[in-house]
């Protein structure tokens, strides 16, 4: 009863990459989710799209200096240990091939 299919064949490649993509959904709900928690704490907001925001622009600022500068400019005066522990956060958690 086997269906023919090996694992290299392709539908099962897809299964694969399926999952993988589904592991990569929740890591990446799982960030949103701590940056929330962590923005609650030290600002007392806690916004999903803020949180997305943040994500975004440490994707595309990658070191704490630029980082602190793209929040600055966007009307985010963070300390700037707060935006360190931001951007660890996020370039820990953020899942590979999801920017």
């Amino acid at each position: 009863a086997s269906s023919g299919r090996g694992l290299g064949e392709p539908g099962c490649a897809s299964a694969r990459l399926g999952r993988m993509d589904e592991l990569a959904d929740l890591q990446y709900l799982s960030l949103v989710s701590k940056i929330c928690v962590e923005l609650e704490n030290h600002i007392g907001i806690s916004d999903k799209v803020l949180a997305e925001f943040i994500i975004d622009l440490a994707d595309k600022h990658p070191t704490n200096a630029a980082f602190q500068q793209a929040l600055d400019e966007n009307g985010a005066e963070l300390p700037p240990a707060f935006v360190s522990t931001l951007l660890q956060l996020i370039q820990k958690m953020r899942p590979k091939g999801r920017s």
